[in-house]
């Protein structure tokens, strides 16, 4: 009999996540539970909400956030939860409305098996939820996405460890010019510990993107991939990953495009000190959109926080994103890229002033018009516990 691939990638991902809740519950502890809570006020002015080519209208106005984070760690445990709500008050009542976030993790170290359980829920609109709404004049649309990230892998020797993730997202829009879709992958993997400070894996990813507007549309990915971790100081670590990936397109109606093989990679630098951290990133990987396609994309990011002294910090952050997108249909992401600056300054051990400036540049294929964009922010904050 032969087997349906999607069928047998969905039992593999629930016995995962079944695995994973199984193991996770009989851990559960509530010893060291801590939860602290928060709340932001901003105002903000945004030159072109929608980035749009032409035609943008100035919004301004406020965005509150309470937030509650709970952790709940041990030494073979570990919980994490957070959770926000922002009530977003505008000029022009269409932008206004009422997002919620939350983002939880649930780990536990075994003697031979370690296992993990992440998860999100986002109930926002586009102009958040996106990396880019493709210039579509829609002023609010809702989303709702969620997400699951079972992990769990068994050690064959104190050098030599098997994995097995996978992921699950799903996005929809309240809006008939967007398309619902979601993702699932699996990724197995082997990794071998060389030295204390070095580390390296060989890992496989199988993935598949469904616009849920097609019945039989869809996008899969399959490919292998190298990983090394190294220690290079105390203050600096290094992580770089690449391989190959084969693409294959189906639009519903036909037997399906032939295999398209590419390569992907990922690295990251990261640097602590005293006074700065520094990341510097690079990756290239499958975008999903919200027009139902996804492309490579590929990111080059600099971030660098500088504590000038214990109370005031600046936070800068780079980035530069372009789409493989460019031999497709008008109006697909094109280049975009991203420049920020903020400061933050402690005012006391509960209460936090903020305020920072972003500009952004994107284009699309097929026109000849850039979409530009100013954000400034300004706020207070403040906490429930007192930090040192």
């Amino acid at each position: 009999m032969r087997r349906n691939p999607r069928a047998l990638l969905f039992a593999t991902y629930r016995l995962l996540c079944v695995g994973a809740l199984v193991l996770l519950a009989t851990s559960a502890s509530a010893e060291n539970l801590k939860v602290e809570a928060s709340i932001a006020e901003k105002g903000q002015r945004d030159s072109n909400p929608l980035m749009l080519t032409r035609g943008a209208k100035e919004l301004y106005g406020s965005v509150t956030t309470p937030t509650v984070t709970i952790t709940d760690n041990t030494p073979t445990t570990q919980l994490s939860a957070k959770i926000s709500a922002s009530e977003n008050v505008y000029n022009q009542s269409n932008y206004n409305s009422t997002d919620g976030h939350a983002v939880t993790r649930l780990a536990r170290q075994m003697t031979l098996w370690d296992v993990a359980l992440g998860g999100t829920a986002d109930y926002d609109t586009t102009r958040s939820s996106e990396l880019t709404t493709l210039g579509f004049e829609s002023a609010a649309t809702r989303h709702l996405g969620y997400s699951a990230s079972p992990e769990i892998s068994y050690r064959l020797t104190p050098l030599n460890r098997l994995g097995l993730s996978g992921n699950y997202l799903h996005s929809e829009y309240d809006s008939t010019t967007l398309t619902d879709y979601r993702t699932m992958s699996l990724t197995p993997s082997w990794t071998h510990v060389f030295t204390p400070l070095n580390r390296g894996s060989i890992s496989v990813l199988a993935q598949r993107y469904q616009p849920l507007d097609y019945y039989n549309g869809r996008i899969d990915t399959v490919g292998p991939s190298l990983e090394w971790v190294s220690a290079l100081t105390p203050r600096l670590t290094a992580r770089l990953s690449g391989g190959t990936q084969a693409t294959r397109r189906y639009d519903g109606s036909s037997p399906g495009q032939a295999w398209q093989w590419d390569y992907v990679f990922s690295s990251n630098f990261s640097y602590n000190g005293e006074q700065d951290t520094t990341v510097l990133a690079a990756t290239r990987a499958q975008q999903p959109y919200a027009n139902g396609t996804e492309f490579l994309l590929t990111t080059l990011s600099l971030q660098e926080t500088h504590k000038f002294t214990p109370a005031l910090s600046l936070d800068v952050k780079a980035s530069y994103q372009f789409s493989d997108s460019s031999a497709a249909a008008p109006g697909r992401l094109d280049s975009m890229w991203n420049g920020s600056a903020g400061l933050s300054y402690r005012i006391t051990d509960r209460w936090d002033a903020t305020t920072s400036y972003q500009y952004r540049h994107e284009t699309l294929t097929g026109r000849s018009e850039a979409a530009q964009r100013n954000l400034i922010r300004v706020g207070f904050s403040f906490h429930t516990d007192a930090r040192e």
